[in-house]
């Protein structure tokens, strides 16, 4: 397999879900970049785990296939973020549309 970083959020998700189904992955490489990975991919050096954003091109142009693999997609919580000197008014407000958050002086957080 060719995997993320140590520390990084992406493979431990992945070293999550082969704990369950009892996987010892082989690591071909491992590196700290998508990009690298990808190429790695696409250059038949092994197979990873990357967010469908990342490989969305590559994908589109037939050069990374998704196989259908058990447990996947790896479904993670994501998080609005701001400086800690700005609060944005609907970012703690439960249930509203992401395109409706907004920071005063910066316009929607998601447009």
């Amino acid at each position: 397999m060719i995997i993320r970083e140590p520390g990084s959020g992406t493979r431990a998700a992945l070293e999550h879900l082969l704990r369950l189904h009892g996987v010892e992955p082989r690591t071909a490489m491992e590196t700290a970049s998508n990009e690298t990975i990808e190429q790695a991919v696409m250059a038949d050096m092994g197979v990873s785990s990357l967010s469908l954003h990342t490989i969305g091109l590559e994908l589109r142009s037939h050069l990374i296939a998704v196989p259908d693999v058990v447990d996947m997609p790896v479904v993670r919580r994501w998080h609005v973020v701001n400086t800690s000197s700005t609060r944005c008014r609907s970012a703690s407000r439960p249930r509203r549309r992401p395109s409706a958050a907004s920071c005063p002086n910066k316009g929607s957080a998601f447009s």
